[in-house]
């Protein structure tokens, strides 16, 4: 007989705007009981007292009240979290919520939904949250989906997992590739539900206690060049070459998508900051938004002169961009490039040097420094809730849908830094990741680049200058060009 899951049911009672509750179905025990769990309405999310969440499911809890910190102890691993802060620390990694945590009397309020996506994984149940109500059992599905991406040479398979699981395979001659992998769970019916993968003739499952087994038939001729364990996304990764015209239509499909996407024809260009938001102000008063914007028309300029791409800026004059609708001007006119240009600051005046940024969770106390500094423009908004895209799909699935383009945009960093090392004397702070709000909306490769500390009396001196400027902007111009031109024997 199959055994019943036992399962934990959260209905939201939203009777008011601002306050709620949050009833929770513990059906664990054998007698099943309801708790109250404090909750309230801020903007488009819904917020729950974290202790009370965690009390009810019997999660251990430490607080700090002078601090306002709350740490969660989940299956060994420690998730700090801090009242009036998007940044949450899990052991010593930081991740980036889309709203901040807040307190509210002596009680610390997460957002739920955004909360649960980013750190549901981490907890001894799952959940799955569906129109107001929220199911907490027992872990079910940790392999989550398997799609494909071509690159011009060949495919590459990437089998998406909630946890970094082990696995062995086996290549047939025949073009079959048998994968085991160690306590793999899948929903059977997600992947008979949706379409195979290009590059993929047929997908068969065998669900076994211990592991799951996942056969893969290619096309005839298809050479499987190697397997391996990938990061980003989180999951296995498989790359194939050959065999392209036993599917000849939906590889046709690829390619002509793949070249359409990567013939950059747009590139938009955002001078940070703007109209109420100065952004970093220097030591004699010089305003990022002023030189940024100087640097984005000089750019414009030398793409008009130079070549036939199409530019587009997402600010010609002095006036405020919400972060949110940069990104959606990229999108709007169809951008293959999203170049958005700031200068640095500290509060240590001796940090100097240029730097340039991708699309991907903070490393480095650095790094998060100054996501913390240009994510501060929301501040400058009428409606702060708007941050809340990245909820609107499983963090993990967002990391895939994102990994197309981190390749390219780490790619296109490394051309920006060793271009400006080229051009000038300053220090090469090399190429970081951050969460950035502004890069998060763009669909296209998107890098954000710090061309200076403004907060460096030498600097801020270099940044007046017309010469300064034009050097920055011939630097980016040049890097783009050479990126543009690897795409374009890449697709050829």
């Amino acid at each position: 007989m199959k055994k019943t899951l036992p399962t934990i049911i959260i209905v939201f009672t939203l009777a008011s705007l601002l306050f709620a509750e949050v009833k929770l179905n513990d059906y664990n025990r054998s007698v099943p009981r309801t708790v109250s769990i404090p909750s309230l309405k801020r903007g488009d999310f819904t917020y729950i007292d974290a202790e009370a969440l965690a009390a009810a499911l019997e999660i251990r809890t430490f607080k700090e009240p002078v601090k306002r910190k709350l740490v969660f102890y989940l299956l060994k691993k420690q998730l700090k979290m801090t009242a009036d802060n998007h940044f949450v620390m899990v052991n010593d990694e930081i991740y980036q919520l889309p709203a901040p945590i807040i307190q509210l009397n002596e009680s610390i309020f997460i957002p739920l939904e955004p909360f649960l996506q980013e750190f549901g994984i981490l907890f001894p149940g799952s959940f799955v949250y569906h129109q107001g109500e929220l199911n907490y059992s027992e872990i079910l599905y940790n392999v989550l989906k398997i799609a494909s991406t071509y690159d011009g040479a060949g495919v590459s398979l990437d089998i998406l997992t909630c946890d970094k699981l082990q696995f062995t395979d086996e290549i047939n001659r025949n073009g079959k590739l048998v994968l085991n992998v160690k306590d793999g769970k899948v929903d059977k019916r997600y992947f008979s539900e949706n379409t195979l993968p290009q590059g993929v003739d047929s997908l068969r499952i065998v669900q076994f206690d211990d592991e799951v087994e996942l056969i893969l038939q290619f096309p005839p001729s298809t050479v499987i060049d190697t397997i391996y364990a990938n990061d980003n996304p989180q999951g296995i990764r498989i790359e194939i070459s050959g065999g392209m015209n036993t599917t000849a239509s939906g590889i046709d499909t690829i390619i002509n998508t793949t070249r359409e996407r990567w013939h950059i024809d747009t590139v938009v260009i955002d001078p940070g900051h703007g109209g109420k938001d100065p952004g970093a102000i220097g030591p004699t008063g010089l305003k990022e938004k002023t030189v940024v914007l100087d640097i984005a028309l000089r750019l414009e300029k030398l793409f008009n002169k130079k070549t036939k791409i199409k530019t587009v800026l997402t600010r010609r004059t002095d006036i405020f961009i919400p972060l949110h609708q940069r990104g959606k001007i990229a999108n709007r006119n169809k951008g293959k490039l999203f170049i958005s240009i700031h200068c640095n600051a500290s509060t240590d005046r001796r940090a100097k040097g240029c730097q340039v940024f991708f699309l991907s969770p903070a490393r480095t106390e650095q790094a998060l420094a100054v996501a913390e500094m240009e994510n501060a423009a929301v501040k400058f908004e009428e409606d702060r809730s708007l941050y809340q895209d990245l909820t609107d799909e499983n963090y993990i699935l967002l990391a895939m849908a994102q990994s197309q383009y981190t390749k390219e945009s780490e790619s296109l960093c490394t051309f920006i830094e060793n271009k400006f090392s080229q051009k000038t004397n300053l220090r090469n702070r090399g190429v970081s990741q951050a969460g950035f709000y502004v890069l998060y909306g763009a669909n296209m490769p998107a890098v954000l680049v710090e061309t200076a500390f403004i907060s460096n009396y030498y600097e801020e001196k270099l940044l007046k200058s017309k010469k300064f400027r034009q050097t920055m902007a011939e630097a980016i111009f040049l890097s783009i060009a050479k990126f543009c031109e690897e795409k374009e024997k890449a697709i050829r």
